[in-house]
Protein backbone atom coordinates (compact mmCIF):
# COMPACT_ATOMS: atom_id res chain seq x y z
CA UNK A 1 0.00 0.00 0.00
CA UNK A 2 2.89 2.26 0.71
CA UNK A 3 4.41 1.75 -2.36
CA UNK A 4 1.16 2.30 -4.27
CA UNK A 5 0.72 5.74 -2.19
CA UNK A 6 4.14 6.68 -3.13
CA UNK A 7 3.61 6.29 -6.95
CA UNK A 8 0.14 7.55 -7.50
CA UNK A 9 1.20 10.43 -9.36
CA UNK A 10 3.44 9.01 -12.02
CA UNK A 11 0.55 6.24 -12.30
CA UNK A 12 -1.85 8.89 -12.83
CA UNK A 13 -0.10 10.16 -15.36
CA UNK A 14 0.73 6.62 -17.08
CA UNK A 15 -3.01 6.03 -16.80
CA UNK A 16 -4.20 9.73 -18.71
CA UNK A 17 -1.57 8.96 -21.60
CA UNK A 18 -2.82 5.91 -22.28
CA UNK A 19 -6.49 5.71 -21.53
CA UNK A 20 -8.77 6.94 -24.33
CA UNK A 21 -11.65 5.24 -23.41
CA UNK A 22 -15.43 6.77 -22.92
CA UNK A 23 -16.42 4.39 -19.85
CA UNK A 24 -19.08 5.79 -17.84
CA UNK A 25 -16.93 6.59 -14.65
CA UNK A 26 -18.13 8.08 -10.93
CA UNK A 27 -15.34 8.84 -8.86
CA UNK A 28 -16.07 9.39 -5.05
CA UNK A 29 -13.67 11.72 -3.79
CA UNK A 30 -11.89 11.99 -0.52
CA UNK A 31 -9.88 14.18 1.40
CA UNK A 32 -6.95 12.19 0.78
CA UNK A 33 -6.19 11.33 4.49
CA UNK A 34 -3.52 8.64 4.61
CA UNK A 35 -2.37 9.22 1.14
CA UNK A 36 0.69 11.16 1.95
CA UNK A 37 -1.04 14.01 -0.02
CA UNK A 38 -2.90 16.99 1.56
CA UNK A 39 -6.74 17.07 0.59
CA UNK A 40 -6.43 19.91 -1.95
CA UNK A 41 -3.33 17.80 -4.32
CA UNK A 42 -5.37 14.51 -3.53
CA UNK A 43 -8.54 16.08 -5.17
CA UNK A 44 -6.86 17.65 -7.96
CA UNK A 45 -5.42 14.45 -9.39
CA UNK A 46 -8.47 13.19 -9.61
CA UNK A 47 -10.35 15.88 -10.61
CA UNK A 48 -7.74 16.56 -13.63
CA UNK A 49 -8.66 12.82 -14.90
CA UNK A 50 -12.26 12.61 -14.56
CA UNK A 51 -12.63 16.32 -16.08
CA UNK A 52 -11.00 15.17 -19.22
CA UNK A 53 -13.62 12.20 -19.71
CA UNK A 54 -16.58 12.31 -21.14
CA UNK A 55 -18.57 10.48 -19.31
CA UNK A 56 -16.97 10.74 -15.97
CA UNK A 57 -18.69 12.41 -12.64
CA UNK A 58 -17.13 12.66 -9.23
CA UNK A 59 -18.29 13.38 -5.72
CA UNK A 60 -16.12 14.88 -3.14
CA UNK A 61 -16.94 13.39 0.41
CA UNK A 62 -15.90 15.34 3.54
CA UNK A 63 -14.22 12.02 4.79
CA UNK A 64 -10.42 9.78 5.09
CA UNK A 65 -9.48 7.53 2.21
CA UNK A 66 -11.29 4.37 2.82
CA UNK A 67 -14.94 5.81 1.66
CA UNK A 68 -16.30 2.33 0.88
CA UNK A 69 -16.30 2.07 5.01
CA UNK A 70 -17.14 5.25 6.26
CA UNK A 71 -20.32 6.33 3.33
CA UNK A 72 -21.47 2.63 1.77
CA UNK A 73 -25.04 4.09 2.52
CA UNK A 74 -24.08 7.40 0.31
CA UNK A 75 -22.01 5.31 -2.27
CA UNK A 76 -24.68 2.64 -2.71
CA UNK A 77 -26.87 5.56 -3.51
CA UNK A 78 -25.15 7.73 -5.76
CA UNK A 79 -24.03 4.31 -7.74
CA UNK A 80 -27.49 3.15 -8.46
CA UNK A 81 -28.45 7.52 -9.50
CA UNK A 82 -25.70 7.23 -11.59
CA UNK A 83 -26.05 3.36 -13.25
CA UNK A 84 -29.74 4.88 -13.62
CA UNK A 85 -28.34 8.01 -15.65
CA UNK A 86 -26.94 5.92 -18.25
CA UNK A 87 -29.89 3.88 -19.74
Amino acid sequence: MLNEIKSIESNAKKLAAIDDSDVPLLFFVSKGEVTGFDKNEWRTYVIDYISKKANGEYLLLDCAHSVHNIEPALIHAESIKFIESLR
